[in-house]
Order: structure tokens, then sequence, then C-alpha cells
């Protein structure tokens, strides 16, 4: 075989297409082999990420940097068009709260059927916590706010910061969940 000349193999229902360079050595090589094994391994890696189900809603979580952040929210858009976001840490006296009362409260749970929930960690305050507070325009836990899925943008009014109730967060759900 010539130097640059494309060519390719068949063998046991695998493609492999290759060219060569000037010098004799392989530049590209693909396979549908190799494409399924790129596949599985991104399969593989969504299925690793922290997630699971709520009474049929989605919780994504721990999340402890932006490109986990991201990721979550893009999983999250497979499931519903809104995620209430939870920064918390466990140093966080009213965190607990949040958790312990009011995510667990039957009206709360309702709404979370039909809308996601991403739980930030910033536990650690290190300097992918402190990046992804950033990115989150949030000064520190407890906050907790709303965005759409689809474009990561905050639903206006949404946001509460600090000491808060059921009332409170139904209230800003009650319009999203319909």
């Amino acid at each position: 075989m010539k130097t640059g000349r494309a060519a390719s193999r068949v063998g046991k229902g695998n493609i492999l297409k290759y060219s060569l360079d000037r010098g004799g050595n392989i530049t590209t090589a693909s396979s549908r082999r190799g494409i399924l094994r790129i596949a599985s391994c991104a399969i593989v890696n969504l299925a690793l990420l922290p997630v699971r189900s709520v009474e049929a809603g989605t919780t994504v979580g721990p999340i402890r940097s932006i490109d986990s952040y991201l990721e979550g929210r893009r999983f999250a858009a497979w499931q519903s068009r809104f995620a209430i976001v939870d920064i918390a840490a466990e140093w966080c006296p009213f965190c607990k709260v949040i958790d312990d009362k009011i995510l667990a409260d039957p009206v709360i749970k309702k709404f979370l059927q039909k809308i996601a929930l991403i739980k930030v960690d910033v536990t650690a305050m290190d300097a992918s916590n402190l990046a992804l507070l950033q990115h989150l325009k949030a000064d520190g836990p407890p906050t907790v706010f709303v965005i759409d899925t689809a474009t990561g943008h905050e639903v206006y009014g949404t946001r509460s910061v600090g000491n808060f109730d059921v009332p409170h967060v139904a209230g800003r759900l009650r319009a999203l969940a319909a």
C-alpha cells in the first residue's frame, strides 16, 4: 500500500478505516467498535452522576463544581423543565432544616414530582466550590432558587436566601409545577 492513501479492512462486523501519512504512520482510525466503546463510556459516566428518585421526581447531587453542575442540569433537563437549586453545606444549621423539614414536607414533595432538585454541596468551600458559587451568583448557603433546565437561567423571583418556610417555598413553586 502506498503512503498518503486511505484503506479499509473488514472483519467480523468490525470496519476499520485508516489513512497513512508520508512516513507510513496511521494518522486516523475509526471503527464501529471504537464508536460503541466511546458511547458506552459516555453512558457509564452519566450513570455515575449521583441521581436518585424522589417519589417520581429527580434529585441530582451532591454537586461540588461547575462541571458537575452543568452535567447535573443537563440530566435534570431530561426529567423536568424546571429544577430547584439547593445550595447547602454540612456546617450550615438552616441547611439541615431545609433538608429535614422543608424539602421533606408533603406539600414540597408533591412539587418535587414535577420539578427536579439539584443539591449543591459547598461544605469544603475550596476553589471549586467558590467558583461554583460565583457561577450561581450566590454568596453561600443557604440559598435556594429555581432554574429553567433548558437554558440554565434563574426563574425571576424564586431565590430565597437565609431562613424561610414551607409556605414561602410552595408559593414560589406553585406556578412552575402546573
